[in-house]
């Protein structure tokens, strides 16, 4: 195992300048975290400085939630992933390099994320602050002294699933097709070795979704973590305990009449230590996973892959069945990273060919094991590889391919959106992944269908319901006239199931609704004298989101995700935008095929019809709970579109050599959307979080970002007439 955290080269490290110190830096972005004693000792300070420091900064009212620690660990890393060295995160976190490493390469892709490298960081300590010091602390303490950062409703409160409403009774019947969900706030690290100590599926949980007429839920597994591989058994520790787990889980959501499907990526690639004891499976290599490939050429690897499936299913005989994906940024057999040309017995395979056996190899496991369960082959990123390395966008004929190959008893879902056409002004794109802006199914998802249908074998459709990476950091968004769009399309295709979510989208309400009822029927009874007013408002969300401008850059790196809370820079950063993750300053990185002035003019447009939406409900809605919570959700959606154009017009402002007084308007208008959004945070504990990232921002987060603008607009008052974007 390894003994250092494998971090890639270092990437520059970048100032915060807001902050008088990088150690205050440190206090504040953990003292919502972690005890005085904690910090002190990690600052290497006495107790009573750590206090009068956080006094001065205007923590003197905070209090840690211990909560952070055991479900918010994603963030705590994302916070201090540019303030602190890997020794002193190691520290802070209580973890070993091995956990660390763990989490960043297996935890739903967390090192991309943070963009694939560490930043260098000196370790930080405590000092004396110098005068100047002093006199921007107290600066900061002024701003931070305008507002109350407090949790009206703490952080994770909706965990407990009794503080989650209940569904109303639906008159209408259920959905007759199969379908499942990611639980809301599952996670996607080492759920079954975690258990019972974090339940991902807590009965109250299960209770709502089944009111719902959701029929079944989904979880990560790896099957090495549940089935040693001989000679490479120090890789699966724990795994009788994670088998255990598992049973009873499964057995709960059974129970409950949501029994649960795993989802599997197999064979996956377990580092490079593991090839040094098992060198006969070596395949091509996968640098950016720190691993090589298994090579299913090699006749060991499938044998396994269906004994280890067979196993799992055997162990957990509750389990409904399995979902596969076997081509995806995980590492699998040689060409799912694009690389086969590195194996020398995979090099002159059919890519087809290789995403069959793997699907077969499962399929016969898991139905050796239990001859009921559901096997599901999803065509998420079946495409044939130019020699470039780049996908061939017309990846119909090659998922053809792969259907022809495929068991006779196997259910074939698409994602339905994947392919539909966008054109926004001079731009012709399509949906790669899956988008709520731009409701499917696609031309080719239609086709594939056609074929499986001819084929005899089941048909599934992977959407979004709640949420999309368009906008994850809320439960839903409320645009029922596009989903609903979407849910009647895929209807007149005849497909038998739904997954209704991955990891993001599966909060127990929203727009799930829609399954049963029309946005007619809804409005009617959760809005009784007030329905039209709804449907209004409604048509208007709708109509702007669909106005998004898609691609799957502007989904993952643009500033929609973290919103608010991203900060701006009067310099160039140099840094390029992470996977919902840091979006830094990265224009080119945002916008795609998207000249500036449409990036921007999309973003406006659907930023202005979104606001008179809000505006229309704020001033006639109902005094109703059903009413404060369409309020607060389509406000906060409205914060995250604002900040969004907010941040491209600073942007291309900024670089474009505008005068400190036009950046200083667009600052104006970002602190406002940021104090609404820090009213809107406080009292509701769901806004900001996501399963596989945790939360977003916080409270905290929210006023730093506060005060990042008003000491840039105190910088452009000083640097009248600078050239702001010449940068680093």
């Amino acid at each position: 195992m390894s003994q250092s955290v494998e971090c890639g080269p270092s990437s520059p490290g970048i100032e915060f300048p807001w902050f008088p110190t990088r150690w205050q830096a440190v206090i504040w972005r953990n003292a919502a975290f972690f005890p005085a004693e904690k910090i002190a000792s990690l600052l290497r300070c006495p107790v009573e400085e750590y206090r009068r420091a956080a006094e001065e900064l205007g923590l003197g009212g905070i209090r840690p939630d211990p909560q952070w620690r055991k479900q918010g660990y994603l963030s705590i890393i994302k916070s201090n992933w540019d303030l602190l060295d890997c020794p002193q995160l190691l520290e802070l976190l209580e973890w070993d390099a091995e956990r660390l490493n763990r989490c960043l390469h297996e935890e739903d892709f967390l090192f991309a994320k943070l963009g694939r490298s560490k930043p260098a960081c000196p370790p930080v300590f405590w000092e004396p602050l110098t005068a100047p010091q002093r006199e921007a602390t107290a600066r900061f303490r002024k701003i931070v002294d305008r507002f109350d950062f407090r949790y009206r409703e703490p952080p994770f409160f909706f965990m407990d699933p009794e503080h989650l409403p209940m569904p109303p009774v639906s008159k209408s019947g259920p959905d007759e097709r199969f379908n499942f969900i990611h639980g809301y706030f599952s996670g996607c690290g080492d759920v079954f070795d975690d258990y019972p100590e974090r339940d991902p599926l807590p009965e109250g949980l299960l209770a709502r979704y089944a009111a719902l007429g959701v029929r079944g839920v989904w979880l990560h597994a790896v099957l090495y973590r549940f089935h040693p591989v001989p000679g490479a058994e120090k890789f699966s520790g724990n795994w009788r305990r994670r088998l255990e787990n598992l049973n009873a889980i499964a057995r709960k959501c059974r129970q409950a009449g949501v029994p649960l499907y795993l989802y599997l990526n197999e064979p996956r690639g377990i580092g490079y230590d593991f090839f040094k004891a098992r060198p006969d499976w070596t395949g091509a290599d996968c640098p950016a996973k720190l691993t090589y490939c298994c090579c299913t050429s090699v006749p060991a690897v499938l044998e396994w892959t269906r004994e280890a499936a067979e196993a799992v299913f055997a162990a957990a005989p509750d389990l409904a069945g399995a979902f596969l994906i076997n081509m995806s940024e995980n590492a699998t057999h040689c060409d799912s990273r694009a690389g086969k040309a590195g194996c020398p017995r995979c090099a002159s395979r059919d890519t087809a060919d290789m995403i069959a056996e793997c699907i077969r190899a499962l399929e016969e496991g898991i139905h050796a094991a239990n001859p009921r369960a559901r096997v599901i082959a999803e065509d998420w990123a079946w495409q044939q590889w130019t020699p470039d390395g780049r996908h061939d966008r017309n990846c119909l004929p090659f998922k053809l391919r792969v259907l022809s190959r495929l068991p006779e008893n196997v259910s074939v879902m698409c994602i339905s959106e994947w392919g539909q056409p966008v054109k926004l002004g001079s731009v012709d794109t399509s949906v790669a992944d899956y988008s709520i802006s731009h409701p499917g199914p696609s031309p080719d998802s239609a086709a594939l269908w056609e074929a499986a249908r001819a084929r005899g074998l089941e048909r599934a459709a992977k959407v979004q319901i709640n949420n999309s990476w368009e906008l994850s950091a809320l439960p839903y968004i409320p645009v029922p006239y596009l989903i609903r769009e979407h849910l009647d399309n895929i209807g007149k295709c005849g497909v038998e199931g739904l997954m209704l979510s991955w990891t993001l989208g599966g909060y127990p309400g929203g727009n799930l609704e829609l399954l049963r009822h029309t946005p007619e029927e809804l409005a009617e009874r959760d809005f009784p004298g007030a329905a039209e007013l709804a449907l209004r408002v409604w048509k208007m969300f709708s109509d702007a989101f669909r106005m998004f401008p898609f691609s799957i850059v502007v989904v993952y790196f643009s500033p929609m995700t973290s919103g608010p809370a991203a900060p701006f820079f009067l310099e160039k950063t140099g840094r390029k935008a992470t996977m919902v993750g840091f979006p830094w300053d990265d224009l080119t990185g945002w916008r795609s095929c998207y000249p500036e002035p449409l990036f921007e003019e999309q973003f406006e447009k659907m930023h202005r019809l979104w606001q008179q939406g809000v505006a229309l409900w704020r001033e006639n809605a109902p005094g109703t709970p059903q009413a404060h919570e369409l309020a607060v959700i389509s406000e906060a959606a409205g914060c995250h579109i604002n900040s969004t154009w907010n941040h491209i017009r600073f942007v291309r402002r900024r670089d474009g050599g505008a005068s400190g007084k036009e950046l200083e308007e667009i600052v104006d208008d970002e602190i406002r959307c940021v104090e609404r959004l820090l009213t809107l945070v406080r009292g509701d504990s769901r806004l900001g979080f996501e399963a596989s990232n945790h939360y977003f921002y916080t409270p905290l987060s929210l006023v730093e970002k506060i005060v990042s603008c008003e000491e840039l607009k105190r910088t452009l008052r000083r640097n009248k007439g600078g050239n702001f974007a010449k940068g680093t």
